[in-house]
């Protein structure tokens, strides 16, 4: 089946041959019917020409995040856990076993996953979802990732800023499980620096440039200074 095309002007033509991952929606001439946030959509020159397809987002200063090049390629359910396999495999080839407990998974744009950043904390995973247009995906998401790792918990995270730009409410759910009995849950931006993780043979140093909403403290430790007004010390393994 067709997708809908939204016609760009020629620099949002630039910018997706270019490859980047975003339409803005000052980047648009034309939208034929209304689209509902989330439906893939089939981005045009004006000369008619496909410049790859995406998720809509009719809320969003982001209109379109960009996930395929091909006319038609289908965005569905096995499309994005396909590319979640790819970016977690990737991650994973790239550290021993002892190496992977403290591990972004997926990092957004660098996977080819707009929207979506999976971190590993031990038996924890986080996942931060940063587009509205995802929504549909996180579950199928979470029941791969619960597949694959067999954590103990998986928190679902869509911060007040993502929700203000997006359109949607902000979240902090536990999908599968709950939280660890030691753990940290913090208020945005309340942290920034270095965090060690202890566990395995060599120690997983954690930067977290931009804020943190929650990190569990089992074999956790934080190294450099942050804006927390108490630091808890680090659970026992």
């Amino acid at each position: 089946m067709s997708l809908q095309q939204i016609t760009v002007r020629p620099q949002g033509r630039g910018a997706a041959l270019s490859g980047h991952p975003w339409m803005m929606a000052n980047s648009l001439i034309s939208i034929a019917k209304p689209i509902a946030c989330g439906d893939p959509v089939e981005l045009v020159d004006p000369e008619g020409r496909s410049l790859g397809v995406g998720l809509f987002n009719p809320n969003s200063r982001i209109a379109v995040r960009r996930y395929g090049s091909q006319p038609n390629e289908p965005l569905d359910e096995a499309f994005f856990l396909t590319r979640l396999k790819q970016a977690c495999d990737f991650r994973e080839s790239l550290y021993f076993e002892s190496e992977r407990q403290a591990l972004r998974l997926v990092f957004s744009e660098g996977d080819q996953l707009s929207g979506l950043i999976v971190d590993r904390y031990h038996d924890y995973l986080v996942v931060q979802q940063t587009s509205a247009a995802l929504s549909s995906m996180i579950e199928p998401i979470a029941q791969e990732l619960e597949r694959r790792y067999q954590p103990k918990g998986i928190l679902h995270l869509v911060d007040t800023s993502t929700a203000t730009l997006e359109g949607i409410e902000a979240r902090r759910i536990w999908l599968r499980g709950a939280p660890p009995d030691s753990f940290v849950e913090m208020q945005e931006n309340d942290c920034t620096g270095k965090w060690i993780c202890s566990r395995g043979k060599r120690p997983v140093v954690i930067t977290t440039n931009a804020k943190i909403d929650w990190l569990p403290l089992a074999g956790c430790q934080l190294l450099a200074e942050s804006s927390m007004s108490v630091v808890t010390t680090a659970a026992s393994h």
